[in-house]
């Protein structure tokens, strides 16, 4: 059975989360940055197909990974402090 486009994009958003979870990051803060990492991806293969340039992927990609970097160490940062 092929999944509809909500479960897919929920499996998606959640395993983005766990794996945020799993690095430290508190739930709702790895709830959040999963949509904003889902949502970049599919935004940005619109943009990069309607373009045909693939350079708004990698800038993009450069931000969301300094805002993950941020996260963890948001994350851990705190988790030392207790």
């Amino acid at each position: 059975m092929i999944p509809s486009k909500r479960s897919a994009f929920e499996q998606w958003i959640g395993l983005l989360q766990a794996a945020f979870v799993r690095a430290g990051v508190p739930e709702r803060r790895a709830h959040t940055l999963a949509l904003l990492v889902e949502s970049s991806l599919e935004g940005l293969m619109v943009i990069a197909r309607a373009t045909r340039d693939r350079a708004p992927v990698l800038a993009v990609a450069d931000e969301v990974a300094a805002l993950i970097e941020g996260a963890l160490l948001t994350s851990s940062a705190a988790a030392a402090a207790r």
